[in-house]
């Protein structure tokens, strides 16, 4: 591995260790000078390793320090509460994310709700070549496919799945790495529906050119009968 590539490693997995208890910030500081001298002896395979203690040791504190998805959704909900606007090109921005917040909570109604609020301020925001409307409308069309899956609708569960990126030339992210989920999509192909799942891919193959390889090996696969794994690795 590269000095330069491994130093990135290494401070995005040392970086937190300041804030945490007396003891594990100086067992992590200990660990983080043995890094250094592994890496100005050259030794790279032996820093990436002392690293990855560094992992295990400051993994519970993060864990400990992360909120729960129901913690999460009152947070959010508090800050739903305490902006309230009727302007949908500022509202959606609070909304954006609480419909995918609550299902993860589990809270299945308020997700439905969040995600039909989604929509109907969508309906008022005002589209631009570049934005959060594209955004939006994945999320909301995305968790109520979840939902409408949970609830035994496959019919309405296909069409959301393909509603979620039609407004892609409307959205910053959907091109992006990492800014699409293939939730959905896994849960429909589990389902036995292969054939709005290569619709879908290749619908996101128009947008997403650097995942255009990816996306023809998953639909041969599909194609061929098997459920590969559709995720943004």
């Amino acid at each position: 591995m590269k000095l330069n590539g491994l130093r990135v490693v290494v401070l995005l997995t040392l970086a937190p260790f300041t804030a945490f208890p007396q003891d594990l910030a100086s067992a992590v500081a200990a660990k983080y000078k043995e890094v250094q001298a592994a890496i100005a002896e050259g030794d790279f395979a032996g820093a990436l390793a002392l690293s990855k203690e560094v992992t295990t040791l400051i993994r519970p504190a993060v864990a400990a320090a992360l909120l729960s998805p129901q913690q999460l959704l009152q947070k959010g909900e508090a800050v739903l509460s305490a902006h309230p606007t009727a302007d949908p090109n500022v509202k959606v921005y609070y909304l954006y994310l609480m419909p995918n917040t609550a299902l993860d909570a589990g809270a299945l109604d308020k997700a439905g709700l969040y995600a039909s609020s989604l929509l109907d301020t969508l309906g008022g925001v005002t589209k631009v070549g570049s934005g959060i409307y594209g955004d939006a409308l994945f999320e909301a069309k995305t968790v109520l496919g979840q939902i409408a899956l949970q609830n035994g609708d496959l019919v309405s569960a296909r069409q959301d799945l393909l509603d979620s990126v039609s407004g892609y030339p409307y959205s910053s992210r959907l091109s992006q790495p990492g800014g699409i989920r293939y939730d959905l999509a896994s849960a429909l192909l589990a389902k036995g529906a292969g054939d709005v799942v290569v619709q879908f891919l290749t619908q996101c193959g128009v947008f997403r050119q650097q995942d255009q390889k990816k996306y023809a090996v998953w639909i041969a696969a599909i194609k061929g009968g098997a459920m590969p794994e559709l995720s943004n690795r």
